[in-house]
Order: C-alpha cells, then sequence, then structure tokens
C-alpha cells in the first residue's frame, strides 16, 4: 500500500487528511514540524508528501530541499492556509513536471 507522510503543524488539518487518506486505504504518517517530518521520511521513504508551507520549527520550503536531498525523485503537494503570493511564485518555481 502506498505510504504518505503528512507534514502540517494545523492538528485539524493533519488529523482530517489522516483519516480521510487511512479510510482510502493509505499507510498514512505525520509529522507536526519540519524537523520531524524529514526524520520520518528518512526511516519511511513515503510514496508522496503532503507539505504544509509554514511550519513552526522550520519554513516548508526548506523541508522540500532536504528531502529533494534525500530523494531527488520524492513527490510533494505543497499546501497552505495563507494566501501568500511570494510563497506560490516560490513553489511553483520548485515544481519538476
Amino acid at each position: 500500500m502506498p505510504r504518505i507522510l503528512i507534514i502540517d503543524d494545523d492538528d485539524s488539518i493533519r488529523e482530517s487528511l489522516d483519516m480521510y487518506l487511512t479510510e482510502e486505504g493509505y499507510d498514512v504518517e505525520v509529522a507536526d514540524k519540519g524537523w520531524v517530518g524529514i526524520s520520518k521520511y528518512a526511516a519511511s521513504r513515503a510514496e508522496l508528501v503532503i507539505l504544509d508551507i509554514r511550519l513552526p520549527d522550520v519554513s516548508g520550503f526548506f523541508v522540500y530541499d532536504e528531502l529533494k536531498k534525500q530523494d531527488g525523485q520524492v513527490k510533494v503537494i505543497m499546501i497552505t492556509a495563507f494566501h501568500d503570493g511570494n510563497a506560490i511564485d516560490e513553489a511553483l518555481k520548485k515544481r519538476s513536471f
């Protein structure tokens, strides 16, 4: 079963995604901080990472770069609850399709 890692500091978002994806049959792991997510990715090599741009300890962009160092093929969906044009521009620059 595909593994998904959710890295988000918002409890309700993290729990909702975890519950929905688990019900859909995915193997889900969660992290509430960037460094925790980086460590969990190193241990699990999830097929997909859902990554919040704003985290309490480090930027989601930093986490993205660290995940790419571990695995250049990692698939990442970046999310945010904030409307921030600069963050959107930076996220679009990192896309790899």
